[in-house]
C-alpha cells in the first residue's frame, strides 16, 4: 500500500499505473501501519509457523518483512476450513493456509491453460477447487506444478516436501543442480532440490524455452 500526493486513500501499487509527475509515498507511517494491518489479516488464519506447511514461503518472508509474527485477528473456526487432500501423487493440498489469492487458478487457466482449477464459494469461504470439486488425485490435473510454483503460503505443494500434508520446509535441501526437463522436447530448464543424496524437489528456473520466473515446473514422481 502506498499514498499518492491528493489523494485521500491509499493505493495498492500493483495494479495502479504510474502517470507523469505523480508523486509517491511508501514508507511514511500511514502506509507502513496499512501493509501491517494487512499482513496480520492474512496471518490471522495461517498455521502456527512451527506446523506451516512451508516455514520458508513468500508469505512468511512478507511476514518478516513487515515485523509480524502473530495476528489479533480471531482464527477461522476449524469447521469452515476444507478438509487435507494429499490423494495425489505429486503434490499435496492443504487449504487452511490458502489466502484466497487466486494466484493458482490464474496459474492453471492462463499459463498453462489446462483450466483445472477454479474458486468455489464466497467471501471467506472461497477456496479453490479441482474440476468439479474433486480430490486433486481425481482431478485432471497433468501434475505440471504450476499452482505450486505460484502459491505464496504452502498451500500447494510437492508431496516430497510436506510428506502429505504435514509440516515442510522449501528451503530445506542441501544443494542445487540445474537441469533440462526430458518431459518434452521444449528444453524448459529446471532446478534440482538435493537433500541426503536424493532429489527432493524441482523448480522451474529461467532460461531461453520459458519466461519469467519458472512458469513451467515439473515436480519429479519420488
Amino acid at each position: 500500500m502506498v499514498d499518492i500526493e491528493g489523494e485521500r486513500v491509499l493505493a495498492a501499487p500493483c495494479i495502479r499505473t504510474p502517470t507523469e509527475g505523480m508523486k509517491v509515498s511508501s514508507q511514511a507511517a500511514r502506509e507502513s501501519t496499512a501493509r501491517k494491518l494487512v499482513m496480520e489479516m492474512l496471518v490471522a488464519d495461517q498455521p502456527d509457523r512451527d506446523a506451516a506447511h512451508d516455514k520458508s514461503s513468500h508469505l512468511w518472508d512478507m511476514a518478516d518483512t513487515q515485523g509480524v509474527a502473530e495476528s489479533r485477528f480471531p482464527r477461522l473456526t476449524e469447521s469452515r476450513v476444507p478438509l487435507l487432500d494429499d490423494c495425489h501423487v505429486a503434490m499435496s493440498v492443504s487449504l487452511d493456509a490458502c489466502i484466497q489469492c487466486n494466484l493458482c487458478v490464474r496459474a492453471c487457466r492462463e499459463v498453462q491453460v489446462n483450466d483445472v482449477i477454479g474458486m468455489a464459494g464466497r467471501d471467506h469461504d472461497a477456496y479453490p477447487e479441482f474440476d468439479q470439486d474433486d480430490p486433486m488425485g481425481a482431478s485432471t490435473c497433468v501434475a505440471c506444478g504450476e499452482c505450486v510454483q505460484t502459491c505464496p503460503t504452502g498451500a500447494l505443494m510437492p508431496a516430497t516436501v510436506t510428506e502429505g500434508t504435514g509440516p515442510g520446509d522449501s528451503q530445506d535441501f542441501d544443494s542445487e543442480v540445474e537441469s533440462i526437463c526430458p518431459f518434452c522436447g521444449v528444453g524448459c530448464q529446471v532446478s534440482l532440490k538435493v537433500k541426503d543424496g536424493r532429489v527432493k524437489y524441482v523448480d522451474g528456473i529461467n532460461g531461453p524455452r520459458q519466461r519469467g520466473p519458472a512458469l513451467r515446473k515439473r515436480p519429479l514422481w519420488l
